[in-house]
């Protein structure tokens, strides 16, 4: 899979960090314009910058990605769908701490990310896409 930038119908591209009670604590600027051009076999692992420090306390977050765009000219994110198989790692109940391993927003309208998300337009999901906090 590759990402042809130069062709691309990106119009925003957002990651950030939310809190247990999806509260966005961080997000970096819109990457449409700078998302790494990619056309190796395997991908590559791409760092993206925050619009400014965060300091997180122990405890759980979610990843957000947010990336618009239409047709097939957008980035290609490393993924897995386990298919409910809970043997592998697949999709699971929400954990004691309220934490749910996977989530769906079920919006198509948005274009930011917002300051708060809500469980009630989430859906759990078996894609599970790959990101880190670093």
């Amino acid at each position: 899979m590759g990402f042809d930038r130069p062709n691309s119908t990106v119009t925003a591209a957002y990651l950030g960090i939310y809190n247990a009670s999806l509260a966005r604590v961080a997000t970096t600027a819109n990457l449409a314009s700078t998302w790494t051009e990619e056309h190796r076999i395997g991908g590559s692992l791409t760092p993206y910058a925050l619009t400014a420090p965060a300091s997180l306390a122990a405890g759980g977050y979610y990843v957000a990605i947010l990336i618009r765009g239409t047709g097939t000219s957008v980035p290609y994110l490393a993924a897995a769908n386990w298919s409910g198989n809970a043997t592998t790692s697949a999709a699971r109940a929400v954990t004691t701490s309220g934490m749910y391993r996977w989530l769906q927003t079920s919006s198509t309208s948005l274009t930011t990310l917002p300051a708060t998300l809500t469980l009630g337009g989430m859906v759990e999901s078996t894609t599970c896409y790959w990101a880190a906090i670093g």
